[in-house]
């Protein structure tokens, strides 16, 4: 058995912490690359994650997806909270969000309107999307839409641990997509920082 190196501890309690986080961060935190060099530091946190997974030490975090509603009422604030004013690329993940869990919505009004509050949301931006961009975005919400109501498809997502067919974004993945800021987080209700 080889000699354990002194930030081993620290490493170990780092990952334990945080599983999601990048190697070359905790490396940063743990000191060293300042001591090593960034190359060795990163391999060496991404040898003990996975020394760690083989011996058990790390069993898999699962992960607990938010329901629709939540999502749903998260995604109406953010089209509050800027009043139109979002880039096209964040704009059309909004859109398509906002129409794919309204299609999913218990509420038999909310269904239905789907695709016409989607267009109302995008008449309501700054710089709305052309009727066509609008229009492929809910229809590629149907198709997902219409993948999550397949028992079949959904039997093959839960085997791989989702909650079942269709859009199932983490918190961090919606954060990085509709570029959330820390203070828009405060108003989230589903969409959380830690994960």
């Amino acid at each position: 058995m080889g000699r354990r190196r002194p930030e081993r501890d620290l490493v170990e309690n780092l990952i334990k912490e945080d599983r999601r986080r990048k190697a070359h961060d905790i490396a940063e935190e743990a000191g060293l690359i300042a001591s090593i060099g960034y190359g060795k530091a990163v391999d060496y946190v991404r040898r003990v994650i996975k020394d760690m997974k083989r011996n058990g030490d790390l069993p898999r975090k699962e992960y607990t997806y938010a329901p629709d509603s939540d999502r749903m009422e998260d995604i109406d604030k953010l089209f509050e909270l800027r009043q139109g004013k979002v880039s096209k690329k964040v704009a059309k993940t909004m859109l398509m969000l906002n129409c794919y869990y309204r299609l999913r919505s218990e509420d038999y009004d909310t269904h239905w309107r789907a695709i016409d509050d989607t267009y109302d949301k995008n008449k309501g931006l700054k710089n709305p999307l052309d009727m066509r961009d609008a229009i492929a975005l809910c229809e590629y919400a149907l198709e997902w839409y219409t993948k999550s109501r397949d028992e079949e498809k959904n039997q093959e997502a839960i085997k791989r641990g989702l909650p079942g067919a269709g859009l199932n974004f983490s918190s961090r993945t919606l954060i990085e997509k509709l570029e959330i800021t820390e203070e828009e987080l405060q108003h989230m209700k589903s969409i959380r920082r830690e994960e």
